[in-house]
């Protein structure tokens, strides 16, 4: 007894300490009833207390990094400048947030400051002033935005009176959609580009698009015509004077690339074995000074050029006594020509194993140097970068 009797305050004095939850009681050490009802209630209020202590002091550890985020996520939502500023500095480390995005105004979208202008206006602002610049931009190089020199913008304005009735409504006004369409024909920018640079979006750039082409066509056809036949050889250059005064007419064929059809007959029609692609195929006709005076319609790729010839309305346009400048390709239509009264110009055809005269080679060489103006002038339609020959156009 002695020693139990030494041993119980011992374990009392451990366990009495700890968050003052119990005190030991203080009894006579003669009661040995007493002692051992006692001994009992603190060996079981003391195994209770540890396991309290286990789980009030691991949330408490744990808690010392939980509590730093919640602060930061109500400082952040509040709407006072001040609040937000100084929650901040005392509750994140800016050791490792000094270039972060928390700190920088202009990356924060959750707080707009009291006074400024909302995110609208400045989409607005924004797309005026690329209008202008945009505007002010084409009207400083015509020719290389629009293909019209300074001295015929006057077609702007013959365009614009066309799509007068297309202005109901629209973002742009008629003459920025002229710009535009003449600036995609020019240049060839993709129209998210152009969308970005007039300030509205791709489906308006499609829809301006798909509205103004056809007027614009409508009101250029105009502008290609056959001059009368005194006109034309008024303005004969030095080298037909010399040698063919009479050619009124100078053809040719160009093509330029398509999409692919999803269609297979459609594929078969369009594929130009010449050019090795789905293509489509035109017959122009220029004066000897230049003068585009006919274009076709639109053929498929694998239409020969004299099917396209005999197709179109090109032997309408025709009158007696005129003579037509075509390289060899076009010889099974002369005597087309002739039901016309007309006369085909054209290089001899060599034959295999055939050895031209003299004469008859300087004439093709004559023939071929004059012909040489076609070419240029194709040239200069497929400075327009949608008529590129691989330009793909859409179907």
């Amino acid at each position: 007894m002695t020693d139990q009797e030494n041993q119980i305050p011992i374990a009392g004095d451990v366990v009495s300490p700890m968050d003052g939850v119990m005190d030991m009681p203080k009894g006579n050490p003669g009661e040995d009833s007493n002692r051992h009802s006692g001994d009992l209630g603190l060996i079981e209020k003391a195994s209770t207390r540890d396991c309290g202590l286990q789980v009030v002091l691991t949330p408490q550890r744990r808690s010392k990094a939980v509590l730093v985020t919640p602060m930061r996520a109500d400082a952040a939502c509040s709407t006072d400048p001040q609040q937000l500023s100084s929650a901040t500095t005392e509750n994140m480390d800016l050791s490792w947030t000094s270039d972060s995005c928390y700190l920088d105004d202009d990356h924060t979208r959750d707080y707009v400051p009291s006074g400024s202008t909302s995110s609208s206006e400045d989409e607005e602002t924004a797309r005026a002033l690329s209008l202008k610049k945009a505007r002010k931009m084409i009207m400083k190089n015509t020719t290389g935005y629009l293909g019209l020199a300074k001295g015929h913008c006057y077609i702007i304005d013959l365009i614009c009176e066309q799509l007068s009735y297309h202005n109901r409504g629209q973002t742009l006004s008629t003459r920025d959609e002229v710009l535009l369409v003449l600036m995609v024909i020019r240049t060839g920018t993709l129209n998210y580009i152009i969308a970005d640079m007039f300030g509205v979006s791709k489906s308006c750039v499609s829809r301006i698009l798909a509205q103004v082409v056809p007027v614009m066509a409508g009101c250029l056809k105009e502008l290609v015509y056959w001059p009368p036949s005194d006109v034309i050889r008024s303005r004969l250059p030095l080298a037909f004077k010399a040698y063919y005064s009479d050619v009124e007419s100078i053809i040719d064929c160009f093509e330029i690339q398509i999409e692919k059809s999803s269609s297979a007959m459609t594929q078969s029609m369009t594929w130009s074995e010449y050019k090795k692609c789905n293509s489509v195929k035109y017959l122009i006709s220029v004066t000897p000074a230049g003068l585009i005076n006919f274009i076709s319609c639109g053929r498929p790729g694998r239409c020969s050029d004299i099917e396209l010839l005999r197709g179109s309305e090109y032997l309408a346009c025709l009158k007696p006594g005129m003579s037509v400048l075509a390289d060899r390709g076009f010889k099974e239509v002369e005597g087309d020509l002739v039901a016309k009264g007309c006369h085909l110009t054209r290089p001899a055809s060599v034959a295999k194993d055939q050895k031209l005269p003299a004469k008859e080679v300087s004439r093709m060489k004559v023939i071929a140097g004059l012909r040489i103006h076609v070419e240029r002038v194709i040239r200069r339609v497929r400075v327009f970068k949608i008529l590129e020959m691989h330009s793909c156009v859409p179907l």
